[in-house]
C-alpha cells in the first residue's frame, strides 16, 4: 500500500528549530528508530508539521504496558496524520486508534498488514508460518500458547511464538519453507519472506 508521505529515515529526525531532545521513537518496517519526543514542550510549530509514525509498546505505553496519558494528550495536538506501526496483530492498533480518537492509520504485524482508508492491505504468510510452527512442534518445540490463543488468532500475515521458543530451531525449520523468522524483543515472529 502507498503510505504517501509517511517516511522513515535512519537516525534522528529533526525539523526547523527542533533539537534531538524533542523526539519519540517510531519504527516503520525498517528496524531503525526514527526519533521524536512528544513529551517535551515544542519550541515552535514547525516541530509538528510532519506526519508521525509511532510504535505502541515502549513508545506510547508506560513500562507496565499501559497507554501513557501524556501520549494521548500530545497525539490530539499533533497537526498532521499519526500512523501507529507495531508488531501486534492488526485489530489491536485499529481499535486503539478508535479509543485514542485518531484516524485509523495502521501498519501492523511488522509491516505485513496495513490499514488505511478502511481497507486492509496484507502480505501472505500466515499459512507458511503455521507450517513452520507445526514442524517446530513435531520436533518438540513449544510455542508458549495454543494455536487459537488471542496472541495469534487475528494475525493475518504471520504467527508468533513466545520469546522462550528456540529461534535457531525455528530458523532451521523455516529454511526449507521460505518464511522469515526474527525476534523483536517481545516474540519470535514467523512471517512471509516479503515482510521485513
Amino acid at each position: 500500500a502507498d503510505l504517501g508521505s509517511f517516511t522513515c529515515k535512519s537516525g534522528v529526525s529533526t525539523r526547523g528549530d527542533c533539537s534531538g531532545e524533542h523526539n519519540v521513537r517510531a519504527r516503520l518496517n525498517t528496524g531503525t528508530p526514527v526519533v521524536r519526543n512528544l513529551f517535551y514542550p515544542m519550541r515552535d510549530s514547525t516541530c509538528m508539521s510532519e506526519p508521525l509514525a509511532l510504535d505502541i509498546d515502549g513508545t506510547i505505553t508506560t513500562p507496565d504496558g499501559r497507554i501513557d496519558p501524556r501520549a494521548v494528550s500530545m497525539l490530539h495536538k499533533w497537526e498532521e496524520p499519526v500512523l501507529l506501526a507495531t508488531g501486534m496483530a492488526l485489530p489491536y492498533p485499529v481499535v486503539l486508534c478508535r479509543f485514542l480518537g485518531i484516524p485509523e492509520l495502521v501498519v501492523a504485524e511488522n509491516g505485513g498488514a496495513v490499514y488505511i482508508d478502511g481497507e486492509v492491505h496484507a502480505e501472505s504468510g500466515r499459512k507458511q508460518a503455521w507450517k513452520v510452527i507445526d514442524k517446530f512442534r513435531e520436533r518438540g518445540g513449544s510455542t508458549g500458547w495454543e494455536r487459537d490463543s488471542s496472541i495469534n488468532r487475528w494475525r493475518t500475515t504471520e504467527a508468533v511464538v513466545s520469546s522462550q521458543g528456540n529461534e535457531r530451531v525455528l530458523c532451521a525449520v523455516a529454511g526449507g519453507c521460505g518464511p522469515r523468522v526474527f525476534f523483536t524483543g517481545y516474540f519470535v515472529h514467523i512471517t512471509g519472506p516479503r515482510v521485513s
